[in-house]
């Protein structure tokens, strides 16, 4: 199974910002290579902002590769769990995570 695991993309407000482009590399690299599951370990975003989860969340369900998001710290700044309606693949291809 080939999994990528991405950590601390700390994605700002800013769209323009450099965060934007490694990801949309590491996302393209991953479909590319034949990933079957990725995995995002914490402080997706840089400072808890539901748009930037929501564009997070947007990106990934457009590469239709399954995805697991582990919420940092960063990800509670605003005192809420902003991936709390993320998918959360529990199960997949006999695995389970």
């Amino acid at each position: 199974m080939k999994i990528c695991i991405i950590a601390d993309m700390h994605l700002p407000y800013d769209k323009t910002a450099i965060q934007y482009d490694a990801l949309e590399y590491a996302l393209k690299d991953a479909e590319k290579k034949g990933t079957q599951l990725l995995i995002f370990a914490g402080d997706q975003t840089a400072d808890g902002n539901r748009e930037t989860a929501d564009y997070l969340i947007k990106r990934l369900n457009e590469t239709k590769i399954p995805y697991l998001i582990i919420a940092g710290n960063s990800d509670y700044r605003k005192d809420e769990l902003i991936f709390d309606e993320s998918p959360v693949v529990n199960e997949f291809d006999g695995f389970r995570i």
